[in-house]
């Protein structure tokens, strides 16, 4: 007997085969369509699969972009014709296909469109009605999907962890929605590994944070967040997912991970991960506001694409740009701008008419609202294009027309002239609509004005690392002064969250900072020439890392020196240390954001010490010691903070009044 296999099941076995092959291989792209076929001769090539239900990715794209109205072409019944759609480009353009050289592209299909309803894709002129290539879509197509997978277990039994939901997004990242835990754990990292039980077994790890951070995880109030697993690392790697505390082998609630094998997952997007995302450039740049707010753009045939860039925290804070009120200087009444924010991980661009300095509201359409909102005549004309965090700086690109598509809310991008601009940055509020801005143009010394036309321009980087938005609630932490020999007792302790370590130094903390004499990161002013000891219980067993901090003074800002290359240590230079000494630190379970001040807080603590002698430090400041220096953690960055050097007891406020004195006296006599 002959066995006889029909096309359609000869397809899913191919398909499974291959599945199972591309999941072998370094990179995996998504469920196969086909091959493009070239029908012309303008060299179309290219492998096209289904990321998900309305994304499809083509690799090793060929197309020579001679032709004078091509497109990525799409319908939903019989073969090729002019009976289609555009496909957006991976950029998001809908103008005609330039060309491409074995290059791997994502496309989205516009709304409403999906994957499975797709009968064909072609690259398509229109003017001349032509078919260059194309592949045909297998019927009943399902195309890759998350997976959800629940709760997080143990909710809100430990430090309040709690997730209504966590879901594998693709074979590299994870959500996690409506995110609750307290931060207080002292050394909770998000975890994965082998098997359903996490541990602090060899094949267990922790992963990067949203933005990529390896420290200890922050506070989460109800957040939606997505993580990526490290290079090396997929979701069929792992058979459990949460959040685990290294310090007290302590489970704060997980998930087991079980992917069906009738399952597709969605690849990792081609613009995310550590190894080289591929991002759109800009030939022009303008800084808004120093290390704090930046703007980019590009001229993408009729319409512009801007790129903000500045630190702003998902779902609290938005950042505006657009075109002044007035045209002969830099007005917010009657300014036309896009807003943009992050809400629960996804990017908004929200197009927006500043009628009056009032908040909008449903009741009040006269204020600053989006263009949807005033007298209900507008309509949003800003398209997100592209989004990613990047060393605590969150990048927005969104596309608008040159043109004034709203005649009464929108205002026209010319190039042939330089044009005043607006701009602003500040709190958003639940309902996605901005509050007054904290930072905006009144800040400047005169109006700013910017030539969407000219050639180009650069800005330096922003967010090098440790920044945060600041904190107007913070503690007000007392210095210590000690100008003849004195001692110091430096702990570990609580870092104080938001309003603590982070709002002193303007820096994100690590979750723990050094207590001196009891005291949160207090600055210190010491005399030069005079000698001081520091028993210090920072940690002593070096096998335990995370409670092991060795104390030392130097120059150096961030601290850490034993983890820094020899190339960063150049440069740095060590005044006194490293000393190490039985650990003693001060822990809690409250949450430091309900306290006005750090004494509230420090009543609330608990101190635990290790048995042991303390290390003992002694230092004679140098004569030559210059003015500021740090006290830090060697192991570890971001734990300490300032010391002062002066030479005399006398300040020089107190030294300029001395002066004036006794020249009032001279003026006497």
């Amino acid at each position: 007997m002959v066995a006889i296999i029909t096309s359609r099941r000869f397809f899913v076995i191919l398909s499974l085969f291959y599945k199972v092959v591309s999941l072998c291989q370094a990179q995996y792209n998504g469920k196969l369509i086909g091959t493009l076929s070239d029908l012309s001769s303008h060299r179309i090539a290219g492998t096209v699969y289904a990321e998900t239900s309305t994304q499809i990715r083509i690799i090793g794209f060929n197309y020579d972009g001679s032709a004078p109205d091509a497109f990525l072409w799409a319908g939903v019944s019989g073969t090729p014709s002019s009976n289609g759609f555009i496909i957006p480009d991976e950029t998001g353009s809908l103008l005609k296909l330039g060309q491409y050289d074995n290059v791997d592209i994502s496309v989205t299909l516009p709304a409403g469109r999906t994957v499975s309803s797709l009968a064909w894709i072609s690259v398509w002129c229109r003017r001349f009605t032509a078919n260059f290539g194309q592949v045909i879509v297998p019927e009943n197509f399902v195309a890759p999907s998350p997976l959800s997978l629940g709760p997080l277990g143990f909710p809100r039994l430990v430090h309040g962890t709690e997730a209504s939901d966590v879901t594998i997004l693709n074979t590299k990242q994870i959500r996690v929605t409506n995110l609750f835990y307290d931060g207080l754990g002292p050394r909770a990292f998000f975890w994965v590994g082998p098997g359903g039980t996490p541990s602090n077994g060899a094949n267990d790890r922790s992963i990067p944070d949203e933005n990529g951070g390896t420290g200890v995880i922050r506070r989460y109030r109800g957040e939606t967040i997505v993580l990526t697993l490290p290079d090396g690392l997929t979701v069929s790697d792992i058979g459990h997912f949460g959040l685990w505390c290294i310090a007290f082998s302590q489970d704060f609630g997980h998930v087991d991970i079980s992917i069906p094998n009738d399952h597709d997952l969605p690849p990792l997007p081609l613009n995310s991960g550590s190894s080289g995302p591929r991002r759109l450039t800009f030939p022009n740049c303008e800084t808004l506001v120093d290390e704090k707010f930046q703007v980019s753009w590009n001229i993408d045939g009729s319409d512009i694409m801007i790129r903000l860039s500045t630190l702003i925290e998902d779902g609290a804070d938005y950042a505006a740009f657009g075109l002044s009120g007035s045209t002969t200087g830099t007005q917010m009444i009657g300014g036309d701008v896009v807003v943009t924010f992050m809400e629960n991980q996804t990017p908004r661009a929200v197009d927006y008419y500043l009628k009056s300095q009032a908040q909008c509201t449903p009741q009040n359409s006269d204020g600053a609202c989006p263009d949807t909102i005033s007298s209900g005549q507008g309509s949003n004309d800003s398209v997100v294009v592209e989004s990613y965090v990047e060393n605590g700086v969150t990048h927005i690109t969104y596309s608008r027309p040159l043109a004034a598509t709203d005649a009464t809310y929108d205002q026209a991008y010319t190039t042939n002239g330089p044009l005043y601009v607006i701009w602003a940055r500040g709190p958003i509020n639940a309902d996605g609509r901005v509050a007054f801005h904290n930072i905006g143009w009144s800040g400047r010394d005169s109006d700013l004005q910017i030539d969407f036309g000219r050639d180009s321009s650069t800005c330096s980087p922003l967010g090098q690392g440790g920044t945060a938005p600041p904190v107007a609630d913070g503690w007000k932490i007392p210095g210590i002064t000690r100008l003849e020999e004195a001692t110091f007792t430096v702990e570990m302790g609580l870092s104080g969250g938001r309003k603590g370590y982070q709002a002193i130094t303007g820096r994100v903390g690590w979750g723990i900072a050094w207590f001196i004499n009891g005291i949160l990161i207090p600055e210190l002013t010491l005399k030069r020439n005079v000698t001081y000891t520091f028993r210090v219980f920072g940690g002593d067993n070096a096998n335990a890392s995370g409670n092991y901090h060795p104390f030392y003074i130097t120059d150096d800002i961030n601290g850490g020196y034993g983890q820094l290359s020899e190339a960063d240590r150049q440069g740095i230079k060590i005044y006194a240390g490293p000393v190490e000494g039985p650990l003693c630190q001060y822990m809690s379970d409250t949450d430091p954001d309900s306290y006005n001040t750090f004494d509230e807080f420090k009543a609330t603590l608990e101190k635990n010490c290790m048995f042991g002698e303390p290390g003992v430090l002694r230092w004679t400041v140098p004569i030559d010691a210059p003015d500021l220096l740090y006290y830090h953690c060697y192991t570890h960055r971001f734990l300490g903070w300032k010391i002062h050097i002066t030479d005399s007891a006398t300040t020089v406020s107190l030294s300029l009044f001395n002066i004036a004195v006794l020249f009032i006296l001279y003026l006497i006599l």
